[in-house]
């Protein structure tokens, strides 16, 4: 697996603390390290900020953000993978509140939507990637399972050039058909929130993985591997190959 970028927060040797969370290093190797030098927009991490006590960045759904500054998913195919929690509803901005915004190359202010929401209206997920510049035939969900407040959630987002699809537990929240391939326009991500719609998240990021494949196998692997790792294995469906035991 071609492995583009890792945030781990069990692995404290990533996070360089000043006023909160300066840099939060990329362990892939690539050096796509987040990064946020205003201290009162820094994340703050604790070793027991996760449900179940376990290590996260937490995002205070105000100021907080940070920036990914990776050309890795341009014009390829790319999985994206986290780890989080909300911490409460509110927030800074209107009711959608994403843990991964896509950053476009205008400056460091701009967005192009978000990987992922949580409505605070209904507590459904949406999802409004603006890869081309275009509306995408982006998903807002009404109806299905809501998401709950410190609550822990595997994700998963992948995208080709047909369309992308969103996963939660390894189950499938919604798809869609048109181009999910990201241009040249696109210069990386912000962590809690988006820039220039001014949307943040109160909640807990505990692991990021991004990999350029959209393979099923792949997947699967990665989310068994987030699962386990978090103590979320319970949370995927009863068909999933690693409901019961970790990957080896």
């Amino acid at each position: 697996i071609s492995t583009a970028l890792w945030f781990d927060a069990a692995d404290a040797s990533t996070i360089t603390i000043s006023t909160g969370v300066s840099t939060w290093a990329d362990k892939s190797g690539n050096g796509n390290n987040a990064t946020q030098a205003t201290g009162s927009a820094q994340p703050s991490y604790s070793a027991t900020a996760f449900p179940g006590s376990l290590p996260g960045v937490a995002f205070d759904g105000t100021d907080d953000i940070m920036n990914v500054s990776t050309t890795a998913m341009r014009n390829t195919t790319h999985g994206v993978y986290w780890v989080w929690s909300r911490t409460s509803t509110s927030g800074l901005g209107d009711a959608y509140r994403p843990m991964i915004g896509v950053r476009a190359s205008a400056g460091t202010g701009t967005d192009r939507g978000a990987l992922h929401y949580v409505k605070t209206s209904n507590n459904f997920g949406a999802s409004y990637p603006y890869y081309n510049g275009g509306s995408q035939n982006n998903y807002d969900l009404s109806s299905g399972t809501a998401y709950a407040n410190t609550t822990g959630y595997v994700m998963a987002f992948q995208n080709n050039a047909t369309g992308w699809g969103v996963w939660r537990n390894g189950t499938l929240e919604a798809t869609t058909n048109v181009l999910g391939t990201p241009d040249n326009t696109n210069i990386g991500y912000s962590l809690g929130g988006q820039y220039t719609v001014a949307r943040r998240m109160n909640g807990v990021l505990a692991e990021m993985i991004m990999v350029q494949s959209t393979d099923t196998t792949t997947r699967v692997l990665i989310e068994g591997y987030l699962a386990w790792k978090w103590g979320l294995q319970a949370s995927l469906p009863a068909g999933h190959l690693y409901r019961n035991a970790p990957p080896q």
